[in-house]
């Protein structure tokens, strides 16, 4: 029983928003009970603790081990995602974008191919690659057209056109902002 006592104060920890203790009992969790039930899982939730301690390195890693050890896992597709936003949390523009793009070739989740198109869009503008920006922010607005993000895809393509000096595109885009 002690096992899952170990695991279970982690994520109570976690649900509390006290992500350092979480980490700390996922830690032991896994170094105590190395053949455990809830070793994938443990992995998996030490990976968010991380992330929600802003230790993005530490969480990179750790996501990194429970996608090579489970592929195949429940927590798959959320550990890619994890790992999508630790990459851009870095700046890690190029590795952040062919993460989010792997993930929304793999998903039906809405809000894992929403945010890849935003995050992608972001990213690359981030890298002032603005054509390409642009062309992300357009796709999610095509495939999310009543998404909660509209007004950031409208404003962050206004900056794109801002940057590229398409002074009547920008505008355009900012009066569609002022119009809603």
């Amino acid at each position: 029983m002690k096992p899952e006592i170990v695991f279970k104060r982690g994520w109570c920890a976690f649900q509390l928003g006290e992500y350092s203790y979480a980490s700390q009992s996922f830690q032991q969790y896994l170094q105590e009970f190395p053949d455990g039930s809830l070793v994938a899982d443990a992995h998996y939730w030490l990976g968010e603790s991380f992330y929600n301690e802003g230790k993005y390195e530490e969480a990179l890693r750790t996501y990194g081990t429970f996608l090579k050890q489970y592929p195949q896992h429940e927590y798959t597709l959320d550990a890619k995602y994890g790992t999508a936003w630790g990459y851009y949390q870095l700046n890690r523009y190029s590795d952040a974008v062919r993460a989010f793009s792997e993930l929304s070739q793999l998903s039906d989740k809405p809000t894992y191919k929403a945010d890849a198109y935003l995050r992608n869009g972001d990213a690359y503008f981030a890298q002032k690659r603005y054509d390409d920006a642009l062309l992300s922010y357009q796709q999610y607005l095509q495939n999310f057209p009543a998404g909660q993000e509209n007004e950031w895809a409208v404003f962050q393509m206004g900056m794109c056109y801002l940057k590229q000096e398409k002074y009547t595109a920008a505008r355009t885009q900012f009066q569609k902002l002022l119009q809603d």
